[in-house]
């Protein structure tokens, strides 16, 4: 069974029953999967800290407390601890499961999920992030520096936190095809594009065919002497 389904909707447990009166949010048996988590970080620091307490009881206070909180916010004050000497109290784990929004910080990051996005490395650490960049446009993302943008990015950056659990994926970057018309070769390319096409309406004196043979050893003479002529007006 994946975690977040024993985390969080319904209750699961790891043994497969179900706890009976919880609805969605967490478990006592997710936040026994969470104080696991913990102890993978603080080792003995985080048994110490409840040596002389009712670890059932504060399991139980812990599952009430974060019953309204969302898997990635879980995540993101886990991500947190990672920064901790110490194990953090309740009070101090909810306010890591939710930070006080920084626009200023969040308009940094897009800056940088944005740029590299061309090489399809970007990594949004939320939807709401990468819709509010798509809504304030890459260009002046780009371009603009956080006094310009400051009040425009808050505004639409905002909203769309408020949007986050209704707002569809991050889309895979895919590369734009080329416009008709608008296609470059490169200049080594094109210079083995145009001996070949000099070898055709010639004699043909190195490898054109699929067998490495001249296909057309001698083109036909009324066709052969005006292509000759047009290019060898082609510079190669």
């Amino acid at each position: 069974m994946e975690a977040d389904e024993w985390y969080w909707g319904g209750g699961g447990r790891p043994d497969g029953r179900r706890e009976a009166g919880r609805g969605k949010g967490m478990s006592f048996s997710g936040v026994e999967a969470l104080f696991a988590e913990f102890e993978a970080l603080y080792g003995s620091r985080f048994a110490d800290m409840w040596r002389h307490t009712d670890v059932a009881r504060m399991k139980s206070l812990w599952a009430r407390a974060l019953s309204g909180f969302s898997v990635g916010e879980i995540r993101t004050g886990l991500a947190g601890c990672r920064d901790l000497s110490w194990p953090p109290s309740l009070p101090e784990f909810m306010a890591l499961c939710r930070p006080r929004p920084d626009p200023a910080v969040a308009f940094a990051q897009a800056q940088e999920q944005v740029s590299r996005r061309p090489f399809g490395e970007d990594v949004w650490p939320e939807k709401a992030l990468y819709w509010a960049a798509v809504a304030f446009g890459f260009y002046d993302l780009r371009s603009m520096s956080w006094p310009q943008a400051k009040t425009r990015w808050t505004r639409i950056w905002t909203e769309k936190r408020g949007m986050e659990e209704t707002l569809p994926p991050v889309p895979p970057f895919r590369k734009a095809l080329v416009a008709p018309g608008k296609n470059e070769t490169d200049t080594e390319t094109a210079r083995r594009h145009l001996a070949d096409l000099k070898r055709l309406v010639g004699l043909c004196p190195g490898p054109c065919g699929r067998n490495g043979e001249a296909d057309v050893p001698y083109p036909d003479k009324s066709v052969s002497g005006k292509g000759e002529a047009y290019v060898r007006q082609i510079p190669g």
